[in-house]
């Protein structure tokens, strides 16, 4: 599958010499943007750039300040009681999770040209020296496995989500919002994985059109399943030690949420059941 090519030029020429002008630079020709920032911005750029990208991006790219507002509000980032989309990015902290959703967006925006077309780009090695670290548990002989993976999972999402949007309950399972629906990160131990699992409607009534609909749903899913268990609408991503890193981990779940908080209200209308609102009991949560 092609990747695609973010380049400098495809940014707006008004908020390249906004950008141009704030940090100095010679002028809005690429070069000077690949000479201070890479070929590729990151979250350095993002941190210090964002009341710009704010002001003179965002405020004319609704459908991008949706999305953002969208996967923010997921993670309980900021005031999400507010409905405006921008005046809810100007409650929102500068966070790392703030910095991620962000440079998700202006990354895709940088891979588009002029007629909105991305630029397919051919698959290349990062050399060495320019490999990213990937942040990923360390197992030793004498360690337990399954707190090993719990204390970098709780890790792993305290440092990406808001610390009020967390819930550890008494099994040492995370318990956070899905829009609507509530999701669930637990490790279990045989086989020894990471489960990541949001539970979108309960008291679901069985029916040939219910489970219809399920199958047309996975197989439009590019991670996980959705399925019914004991009257619950269930959507499940799992990842296995070998292949759990920060970004594969914080990948799962927000496509989870999003999915989640996506999907519960269109069930719930179409097959009725009961939605499990953000405060589900704790039987519940055991699946």
């Amino acid at each position: 599958m092609p990747r695609f090519r973010f380049q400098w030029e495809n940014i707006d020429a008004n908020l390249r010499e906004i950008l141009a002008t704030a940090f100095q630079l010679p002028g809005v020709e690429t070069a000077h943007f690949v000479t201070r920032f890479g070929k590729r911005p990151n979250q350095e750029f993002i941190q210090t750039a964002w009341p710009f990208l704010l002001d003179h991006w965002l405020i004319l790219d609704k459908n991008a300040a949706h999305r953002i507002a969208e996967a923010l509000q997921m993670r309980g980032v900021g005031d999400t009681t507010i409905s405006d989309d921008l005046i809810y990015l100007r409650s929102c902290r500068n966070s790392a999770g703030l910095r991620d959703v962000v440079l998700i967006e202006f990354i895709a925006l940088g891979e588009r040209n002029e007629t909105g077309v991305r630029l397919p780009e051919s698959p290349a090695p990062i050399p060495a020296e320019t490999t990213p670290a990937v942040t990923a548990p360390v197992i030793s002989k004498n360690d337990n496995p399954v707190d090993v993976l719990r204390q970098f999972v709780l890790h792993t999402l305290a440092s990406h989500f808001e610390k009020n949007v967390i819930t550890i309950d008494e099994d040492g399972d995370i318990i956070m919002p899905a829009g609507s629906a509530v999701m669930c990160v637990t490790v279990a131990p045989e086989p020894l994985i990471v489960r990541v699992y949001a539970i979108l409607v309960k008291k679901i009534v069985r029916s040939g059109e219910l489970y219809e609909t399920l199958n047309h749903i996975n197989a439009g899913l590019q991670i996980g399943r959705m399925f019914e268990k004991d009257g619950l609408i269930i959507l499940e991503s799992s990842i296995f030690p070998y292949a759990l890193n920060e970004q594969s981990l914080l990948n799962v779940v927000t496509h989870v949420q999003f999915l989640a908080d996506q999907y519960d209200n269109r069930l719930h209308a179409t097959f009725g059941g009961e939605l499990i609102g953000k405060s589900p009991s704790v039987d519940m949560i055991d699946v």
